[in-house]
């Protein structure tokens, strides 16, 4: 298994990529099936709804994950949410899929966001081309950096 920080996350919501406040998560590749990935994210409970409505559904959600750093190009992924923790005033959500490999499948998921957003001709054009040859989320997503551990002299 391999285990890597997750940055941000967003979800397809209907025909919408949603963002989430992510506090928190980390992204594993399970390595003992083909694609087989695990993700934990950690948030605030502006989506619980939606993610308890999935998980008690066990139907297939899009997600898009950014990994290790924010420069990374987003990773998008089929997943089921398995579980919805509630912790006091947050939530986390425990994710399992995998990951959707193939280029187009990504540049249909982003030209499909851009449509939505209103843009055509000239201006659709230019915005998918810097958006697919581009090493960022397709939306801003915020992401609280983590205060470093105070270090201990001996």
């Amino acid at each position: 298994m391999k285990t890597f920080k997750l940055v941000s996350l967003q979800f397809m919501n209907g025909d919408t990529l949603t963002d989430t406040e992510l506090l928190d998560g980390l992204i594993i590749n399970r390595e003992i099936e083909e694609n087989s990935w695990i993700l934990e994210a950690y948030t605030t409970t502006e989506h619980v709804d939606t993610f308890d409505r999935v998980c008690q559904s066990g139907e297939w959600l899009t997600v898009q994950a950014v990994i290790t750093k924010p420069t990374n190009a987003p990773a998008p992924f089929q997943v089921q949410i398995r579980n919805v923790q509630r912790i006091n005033d947050l939530v986390s959500v425990l994710f399992r899929g995998h990951i959707i490999h193939a280029k187009h499948e990504y540049a249909e998921l982003l030209l499909a966001q851009l449509l939505k957003d209103g843009l055509q001709g000239e201006e659709l054009l230019k915005s998918f081309t810097n958006k697919i040859h581009a090493s960022k989320p397709i939306t801003k997503v915020t992401v609280k950096p983590v205060p470093p551990k105070p270090t201990t002299t001996t």
